[in-house]
């Protein structure tokens, strides 16, 4: 074996020689394209897509479900701390079968994989609260998808149909969210959660979904209510934003005239977002407009024709209303902090 590899290897150092120049660049640059080739199908292949299996466990739950999973020799991957479990998507359905025959786990989030086993003689009653069970679990995984997002738990209330339509009550829903540490959704987010669980939930309205962190504070104060309750929030992003855009294009200046990383600059604008309107009525002294006409015939008993005109006139008026937009820059503070160095220089 060993002879045979050095055989080869001379073979391959003996017609390297023999190539000239142009020849041993265009054997090096067809070599390279072929390993970079052989390597990226080789990625390519070894690329695995892997589905969340359970979410929001606690550690007991995790190391009694990896070694279930370890058991019958299916592949895992541990993300959000350790408290969620992901498979190969390849090997979702036989995970969930293999695991559920250990029994476990006992706290974790389920889906609709609730209705997999046989729901023969089961009760309404109990088919609903399943139905529940699996609406809340499959939204609270879509939830802790986001990339902020550690845990998340799901509650919806269904309430019972009533006999006519006014006395109906309508579905609520609240949601609680666990952050990774320094993590912080903004208002557009916030929003966007409550729209994903109303369109989820039918009859449910985003007015109805409350959302608190892991502290208690209240994330959802405005979303999905009165523009006027939730003006705080977006008044808030605006001004985030402004800031930012002020502050890169500042920034941008500044790298170009000191240098890179001489000078740090930091905006704030103060933005007006009162709304006004306003309806203003004009009126011209000096011009005036016909306002109607009436033209009066009439006959003689000699053949002749007269005719009567009545006009009347008013003061050419104006009428225009006005509304103001919101978000207009009132004053803008600017600090700025500049290497002693450049400023020595200059």
């Amino acid at each position: 074996m060993i002879g045979s590899l050095k055989q080869i290897l001379a073979g391959i150092k003996d017609l390297w020689g023999r190539l000239n120049p142009n020849q041993r660049v265009v054997a090096s640059v067809v070599l390279t394209a072929v390993l970079v080739g052989l390597i990226f199908l080789t990625s390519l292949l070894r690329h695995v897509n892997y589905e969340v299996l359970y979410s929001g466990l606690d550690p007991k739950e995790t190391g009694a479900v990896v070694g279930a999973l370890e058991k019958n020799k299916i592949p895992y991957v541990l993300s959000a701390g350790g408290s969620t479990i992901k498979v190969p998507s390849k090997h979702i359905h036989e995970a969930r079968i293999k695991v559920a025959g250990e029994g476990l786990p006992h706290t974790g989030v389920v889906g609709y994989e609730i209705f997999d086993k046989s729901n023969f003689g089961v009760t309404d009653f109990v088919q609903n609260i399943n139905y529940r069970r699996a609406l809340e679990g499959e939204l609270t995984r879509t939830i802790q998808q986001l990339d902020e997002v550690q845990a998340a738990r799901v509650h919806i209330v269904l309430p019972k149909a009533a006999l006519f339509r006014e006395n109906q009550s309508p579905p609520t829903a609240s949601i609680m969210l666990k952050l990774h540490p320094g993590a912080s959704l903004n208002g557009r987010q916030i929003q966007g959660i409550t729209h994903l669980v109303a369109s989820s939930v039918e009859g449910l309205s985003p007015s109805n979904i409350t959302v608190i962190d892991y502290e208690g504070n209240l994330l959802s104060d405005g979303i999905g209510r009165e523009p006027v309750a939730a003006l705080t929030a977006t008044q808030l992003e605006l001004q985030q934003q402004v800031d930012s855009y002020l502050e890169r294009k500042a920034q941008s200046l500044l790298d170009q005239v000191l240098g890179p990383q001489k000078s740090i600059v930091r905006v704030t604008a103060n933005l007006n977002f009162q709304q006004i309107e306003k309806t203003i009525e004009q009126y011209d002294p000096d011009g005036t407009v016909v306002r109607s006409e009436q033209r009066i015939s009439q006959g003689s008993t000699e053949g002749g024709q007269g005719e009567n005109i009545i006009t009347n006139y008013e003061i050419d008026k104006t009428l225009e209303h006005i509304v103001e937009n919101t978000g207009n820059i009132d004053k803008l503070s600017i600090a700025l902090i500049v290497d002693p160095i450049v400023t020595d220089k200059g």
